[in-house]
């Protein structure tokens, strides 16, 4: 498969993803940005979802902490389903698929907008398991910012 086929699989998941990570939170009102994120490399990857929730960025399993209407339960079936829906990447030959992956989206104004990175995601000295990986883009957003997918981590 070649990049026109990740950018077919692309238009058809990335709104799934978002409207799954919007639906986990209930739609609730004070949730104004959601990022989807994924990284792969050498055929493992990792997805993940991030909020801003009164005007701070979240972390996704600080999600039930904040919001009442989402349980703990919640959570474990909603990290299953983002992983489910994600494998819809694993037809992307390697060379085709972005190493970073990064969907947002404007809550208020409906837009969407996806960053890529074709780079490696970490430094080759400093193999890092994905928990990290995300715990770090993650780290970044949320002292700096910074929600691009090509900003070294």
């Amino acid at each position: 498969m070649g990049q026109e086929d990740f950018h077919a699989i692309f238009e058809h998941t990335a709104p799934q993803l978002l409207q799954l990570a919007y639906d986990y939170v209930d739609h609730d009102e004070r949730v104004d940005a959601i990022w989807v994120v994924s990284t792969q490399e050498q055929g493992v990857g990792v997805t993940a979802a991030f909020y801003r929730i009164d005007g701070r960025p979240v972390h996704h399993a600080e999600v039930p902490l904040l919001l009442p209407q989402v349980s703990k339960d919640d959570h474990a079936t909603f990290l299953e389903e983002l992983s489910d829906l994600s494998w819809a990447f694993a037809e992307v030959d390697d060379a085709d698929m972005p190493t970073r992956m990064v969907i947002r989206l404007d809550v208020a104004g409906d837009a969407m907008e996806a960053d890529f990175s074709y780079e490696r995601v970490a430094p080759v000295e400093d193999e890092m398991d994905d928990a990290t990986i995300m715990d770090q883009w993650f780290n970044r957003l949320r002292d700096t910012g910074n929600d691009s997918a090509t900003t070294p981590l």
